[in-house]
């Protein structure tokens, strides 16, 4: 009868140094029941009394400070496990309970990978890091495996090929929906191969046992189909809107 064939689409949010979601111990995760639940500690009150008073000068010499000091003490590598991702979000807190006005950053910084697609970002996303807003400059991109800051002239990739987000909690909200794009995936993938081995090409007596089951089996990979489609077209539209810089 029919084979269904799918265009496999590996949703992983960022791969290499990003995976594993670990945060650090500013940050609480809460994940026994239901979505991950994150609180950033004692942030609120903080950054919006110091945001007001910090000059361009004065944001320049924190950003400075927190990177070297954070850098003195950890240093990127494979061998310990010491990701870009756990990376950034340390510093993005760092800066965050300072006043800051910062986002988490997740992209490619060799190559242009946005704008094409969720799935051409997914594939080739690989770097996490984090950017900074200054009252002069606008927004400065941090590299946290190295401490330094990188200009646009530098590398306008930090600027330009990555999506955004505004609290760690964006991140893992995004992750929980590749999460679930990624399973709704193997359900499908499985059912249609369950298809196509057991009733593909068959010719089945109108109404025999086996025909009532290739037809529920096919209501079935309907709806896993219907499933997916719904899950992956809900995260473009989150990668869509986290491409802005705001």
């Amino acid at each position: 009868m029919f084979n269904y064939l799918l265009k496999i689409l590996m949703v992983f949010l960022i791969a290499g140094c990003l995976a594993g979601p670990a945060l650090g111990d500013d940050v609480v995760i809460d994940n026994s029941d239901g979505p991950v639940k994150i609180t950033i500690r004692n942030t609120k009150s903080q950054a919006q009394s110091a945001s007001s008073s910090l000059n361009h000068e004065a944001t320049m010499e924190l950003i400075q400070e927190v990177l070297a000091e954070y850098s003195s003490k950890n240093k990127y590598s494979k061998l310990t496990q010491t990701q870009c991702k756990q990376m950034s979000e340390a510093i993005w807190y760092r800066l965050r309970v300072k006043g800051l006005d910062v986002r988490l950053a997740g992209g490619n910084v060799e190559r242009k990978i946005t704008g094409l697609g969720f799935e051409h970002y997914a594939n080739l996303a690989n770097h996490a890091w984090v950017m900074a807003k200054t009252p002069e400059r606008g927004w400065l991109a941090l590299e946290c495996t190295s401490g330094g800051i990188i200009s646009r002239e530098e590398n306008e990739l930090y600027y330009t090929s990555a999506v955004f987000f505004r609290t760690p909690e964006e991140v893992y909200r995004f992750d929980g929906r590749r999460r679930d794009a990624h399973n709704a995936y193997v359900k499908l993938n499985k059912l249609v191969e369950q298809w196509n081995t057991t009733y593909a090409g068959k010719r089945l007596q109108v109404k025999s046992e086996l025909y009532n089951q290739r037809q529920a089996h096919q209501e079935s990979m309907t709806r896993a189909k219907e499933d997916y489609i719904d899950i992956v077209d809900r995260l473009e539209r989150l990668y869509n809107g986290a491409q802005e810089l705001k």
